[in-house]
């Protein structure tokens, strides 16, 4: 089982002292929930199978989920960004949604838009699949995430390194 605690210190520290503090806990709670029952953007410990082997894993991926959320998002659901292309509280294009990545959960864009776990599930699964199209590097494929390339910009990759240090690292 994951801790909130990392999640919602780390949610609250990007919030700022004049936040809620019920906006940070929201928000880690979300996160926290969405990784601890979907596949973990890092790779498990094959410590004999045991089910806290993926632990540290989901742990990882909370606190990179928060982060990202927050710089995409301020962790809001309702957003539209990129010239109305891109939406939710992960910020993916809408048009991803039709992709068989994404179309299994059977979301709309009225989904994302009305839920913060609804979009960070799904741009989880974007993740994933951009680690597998990317070679299996978390790295590229959160530089795809941000870019559509796997090998990401200067600035992308700048970006992408920042939200890693502050999510303790990727």
């Amino acid at each position: 089982m994951i801790s909130l605690t990392p999640a919602m210190l780390l949610a609250a520290s990007l919030l700022g002292h004049a936040a809620p503090p019920e906006h940070a806990y929201d928000l880690a709670r979300d996160v926290v929930d969405v990784a601890a029952t979907e596949e973990p953007l890092f790779a498990c410990s094959p410590v004999f199978a045991h089910p806290e082997s993926c632990d540290a894993a989901r742990a990882k991926t909370a606190l990179l989920l928060t982060i990202w959320t927050f710089r995409e998002s301020s962790g809001k659901a309702d957003v539209w960004g990129d010239n109305h292309t891109s939406v939710g509280a992960m910020q993916f294009k809408a048009a991803y949604l039709q992709h068989e990545a994404l179309s299994g959960y059977g979301m709309t864009v009225d989904d994302v838009l009305g839920s913060r776990r609804v979009a960070l599930r799904l741009g989880l699964a974007w993740m994933r699949y951009l680690r597998g199209v990317c070679g299996g590097s978390v790295k590229r494929a959160l530089y795809a995430y941000a870019s559509g390339s796997c090998a990401g910009s200067m600035p992308v990759r700048e970006k992408v390194a920042a939200r890693c240090a502050y999510a303790g690292g990727c």
